[in-house]
């Protein structure tokens, strides 16, 4: 009688596989089961999969759809969305028909649906809402934003050299052969370091400059003479992987020899 105790108790102790945190995996059945009871109305969890996203929140899915649980709260997104994916600030992007929402850190459902939802950029989420491309953060949409830190910068095209070169090595090869001195600025000993900043679109087309740091009026209209002659073509800046509108900042010194 021990015996058989004993084998009894080995044989379910093997037809359960702890997972980390509270769900444990059912060899017999394939399924995840919450350890504990999580409402009075639910006293199982089972779903068939759970992975541990951070402490105390899991992705599940049931039925090939995705939901969030909380071990402290509970369902906070019930299992019926296509997909589910995770954002930056514990918030998740959720996919349904087709159509994007967000699970705020708030722990509710934003009030934007989104025809597209690319990632985070260190300046917040890139969305296509109603067929145009915006950035989105503190529940708020902002049509036509212009990144001035993209994951990748926008690069200069020299459209003299195919070679691949960097875009520093670009402009610098650029302003070599192209960028003059003024000579009213020359002969009245005026020298010194312009700061411009170029504005790209998603398509790499030069669409406006502006002088950030003057020094003379003279060398400020060279600069912009150069730019929208010689650079005004660009590979875009780009936010997970998507081509953005983006902005450069780029230094011209001017010395006297």
């Amino acid at each position: 009688m021990r015996a058989l105790f004993i084998c009894l108790l080995l044989t379910f102790s093997f037809s359960l596989v702890y997972s980390q945190g509270d769900f444990v995996l059912e060899k017999r059945t394939g399924k995840y089961i919450y350890q504990e009871d999580y409402n009075q109305y639910d006293r199982k969890l089972i779903v068939d999969f759970a992975r541990n996203q951070t402490t105390g929140k899991w992705l599940i899915q049931k039925a090939g759809k995705w939901g969030l649980f909380s071990s402290k709260l509970g369902m906070l997104i019930r299992p019926e969305y296509d997909t589910i994916v995770i954002l930056a600030g514990n918030s998740y992007g959720i996919l349904q028909d087709r159509k994007w929402a967000l699970y705020e850190t708030n722990g509710e459902l934003g009030d934007y649906i989104f025809d597209n939802l690319v990632s985070n950029s260190n300046e917040g989420l890139y969305v296509r809402m109603n067929g145009e491309w915006g950035y989105y953060k503190n529940s708020a949409f902002t049509p036509n934003y212009i990144f001035m830190s993209p994951d990748e910068s926008p690069t200069a095209i020299d459209l003299d050299n195919s070679d691949d070169l960097s875009s520093e090595r670009t402009i610098l090869n650029v302003i070599i052969k192209y960028l003059k001195y003024p000579a009213i600025a020359r002969e009245n000993g005026i020298a010194g370091k312009v700061w411009a900043r170029v504005f790209i679109t998603a398509r790499g087309d030069l669409d406006h400059v502006e002088i950030q740091t003057s020094v003379h009026e003279s060398l400020d209209n060279e600069v912009l003479r150069f730019i929208n002659e010689h650079l005004y073509m660009w590979n875009p800046g780009k936010v997970s992987g998507q081509d953005v509108p983006s902005s450069h900042l780029i230094p011209f010194s001017f010395r006297l020899e």
